[in-house]
């Protein structure tokens, strides 16, 4: 119980660090709330390991630091094009005229060849 209400004044006292990191990494004010509440939820997951070498302001910016910059990694990775986006900006092939290529040896083809060694079976 002690170590609860220790964490929670030492976080009401610093918890303009989270809210800075919040607003430096997410503009949009629903995101940077669950992000936030992320934070906090960090920092009380890793209190256990904190130490006291360092000051709990530098050991709430890291947990805080690093929080901002995993969210920020899972929502890029989150994020995609739909496919009817970029599907539409491939340009539709040329329309053939003319004949139609039959199904055996081409006549361009056959001229464009050796003539000792024909290369199909029709010739």
């Amino acid at each position: 119980m002690a170590t609860e209400k220790h964490f929670l004044e030492q976080l009401n006292q610093h918890l303009g660090i989270a809210h800075k990191i919040s607003r430096a990494y997410q503009p949009d004010a629903d995101e940077r709330a669950d992000l936030l509440q992320e934070m906090v939820y960090q920092l009380w997951r890793s209190y256990p390991s904190f130490t006291g070498q360092a000051k709990f302001s530098t050991w709430m910016y890291s947990v805080c630091l690093h929080t901002a910059l995993a969210d920020r990694r899972t929502v890029r990775k989150r994020q995609h094009e739909p496919l009817v986006a970029w599907h539409e900006q491939i340009p539709d092939p040329p329309l053939m005229t003319g004949r139609r290529p039959s199904s055996g040896c081409s006549t361009p083809l056959r001229r464009s060849l050796p003539s000792t060694r024909p290369s199909c079976c029709c010739t």
